[in-house]
């Protein structure tokens, strides 16, 4: 009986590692930071959720938008309309044109995790705005150059020799024009 009882322990002590194991090795890693992106833009299917109950969507790729958009959640919703605006940079700026309603202002800022915030108001009534939050990430379509690369300190003691001539000849090497020729002095009449 004890032998049976070592080996249903090793089989539960077997199983825990490799349920262990495994778990280890299927979960998600986490959303990485883009800090350095120059230029961010629709991810496809973007949508947002705004302060006074509406979630708004449209599809778009890249930094323009343009097309349909629909709103639901507020009291009076649904909503459809279109949208066109843009991303420059780091910056949201877009219109929705609400059919049978006003047209929405968006304006934001893209965070380093790629989520969009802003504000939006009714370019009729400047008093009825709202907070707006992305639910989905934008992506970075232009990441920033890296910074150059610092130049290496100046190495320590003698200088470096001056650079060969083209000729191969040392820098400082006097090449007379003609070495195969003697100098001769100038002839001179009536001497």
């Amino acid at each position: 009986m004890p032998e049976a009882t070592t080996v249903n322990k090793s089989k539960f002590v077997g199983a825990a590692i490799i349920f262990g194991a495994t778990a280890v090795l299927t979960v998600p890693a986490p959303a990485q930071a883009t800090p350095n992106c120059s230029q961010w833009g629709f991810p496809g299917q973007f949508s947002l959720n705004q302060s006074n109950g509406n979630s708004v969507r449209f599809n778009a790729i890249g930094p323009n938008a343009s097309g349909w958009a629909g709103a639901t959640g507020a009291p009076n919703g649904p909503y459809t309309g279109t949208v066109s605006g843009s991303i420059s940079g780091d910056k949201l700026d877009f219109l929705i044109h609400w059919y049978g309603a006003d047209t929405g202002h968006y304006s934001g800022s893209v965070g380093d995790n790629g989520f969009a915030h802003g504000d939006t108001v009714d370019v009729s009534r400047q008093d009825d705005s709202a907070h707006w939050d992305s639910t989905v990430p934008l992506v970075c379509t232009t990441p920033t150059a890296p910074p150059p690369a610092a130049a290496p300190p100046p190495a320590e003691g003698p200088a470096p020799a001056a650079p060969p001539a083209p000729n191969g000849l040392p820098a400082d090497t006097v090449v007379t024009p003609f070495p195969d020729r003697r100098s001769v002095p100038p002839f001179t009449s009536g001497q």
